[in-house]
């Protein structure tokens, strides 16, 4: 059974974390070329806060994914940045995916997604939570412009909430995914 082995670092796994400045958080620790783990922004750990407080959003009948240029078998990190999208719980993410099982520590491809939420409630009462991924696209790092891998998500990730629609800019297209919401 081939077993995918990305890391993809989850913000909601933040405690204890490091602040350069009252609006940023660094995950403690640093990738093996000595790279912050994950960049997040306060406000989504405030919205993280106030998500895990609210029920789940709807899942679309059908994910939006494309094939995965994961290369199975091999250890490699999702560097990647989150944020929520406007007034939802749905959650962006983008990053260069890096094969550990390369020294040079360069981006292999690109990847983008939006994720949502589903929790579970345990016999003994407790609950689960799990990611959903419901759109999905990959890159490969020759297709974007020079240096895109570093840009923040600000930058490329973008909400219209008239349209309940998530905009990512590739470097000259545009890729839009609609929200399952009413």
């Amino acid at each position: 059974m081939k077993t995918l082995v990305v890391i993809g670092i989850a913000a909601y796994a933040l405690s204890g974390c490091d602040s350069p400045d009252s609006s940023s958080v660094v995950v403690s620790g640093k990738y093996d070329d000595g790279s912050p783990i994950l960049y997040v922004t306060q406000d989504y750990i405030e919205k993280k806060k106030i998500c895990d407080e609210m029920p789940d959003q709807p899942m679309p009948e059908k994910p939006d994914i494309t094939p995965s240029m994961y290369e199975y078998n091999r250890p490699a990190e999702w560097r990647s940045q989150m944020k929520y999208l406007a007034d939802t719980c749905y959650v962006a993410a983008i990053g260069p995916v890096v094969y550990k099982d390369e020294e040079n520590y360069k981006a292999d491809y690109y990847s983008i997604d939006v994720e949502v939420r589903k929790t579970r409630s345990e016999e003994k009462g407790g609950r689960s939570e799990a990611w959903s991924v419901i759109f999905r696209r990959d890159f490969r790092i020759e297709e974007l412009p020079v240096g895109f891998e570093k840009k923040p998500i600000d930058e490329i990730v973008s909400f219209d909430s008239n349209r309940k629609s998530v905009n990512f800019n590739m470097g000259g297209k545009i890729y839009e995914y609609r929200l399952p919401l009413p």
